[in-house]
């Protein structure tokens, strides 16, 4: 195997890493939900686990994955009923997202705007 094929099966989440990293846990609420207000709200979504994931890339994570499942590029993250699709596999709460980078990963992670926004609403 060459070192480009090495680091495309890489890239395409076909190789488990190992190294530093940071573990995010993402469970639904357990507040009782308020008179008029969407369940919804209460649960965590595709959305959620979407955002997660962009603000880890743009601290610079270099692999990302949601229960296990590899997050490359090129995947989708769907809701679906009361899972969510993530590759081809089903994952339901609690979701951890791990990711391995730099050292200072989680402190670039939570000078981001967009992540302190993220966990203020939820």
């Amino acid at each position: 195997m060459t070192f480009v094929d090495l680091d495309a099966r890489i890239a395409a989440g076909l190789i488990p890493l190992t190294g530093t990293g940071i573990v995010l846990q993402l469970e639904d609420s357990v507040e009782p939900v308020a008179p008029g207000a969407d369940q919804a709200d209460y649960l965590v979504g595709a959305r959620d686990l979407r955002s997660v994931v962009e603000e880890l890339w743009a601290a610079g994570a270099e692999a990302v994955a949601v229960n296990g499942e590899r997050i490359p590029p090129t995947t989708a993250i769907i809701d679906v009923g009361p899972s969510i699709l993530v590759n081809a596999a089903y994952l339901a709460a609690p979701y951890q997202v791990t990711a391995l980078g730099p050292e200072d990963l989680y402190p670039r992670l939570g000078a981001s705007p967009g992540f302190v926004d993220l966990i203020r609403t939820r």
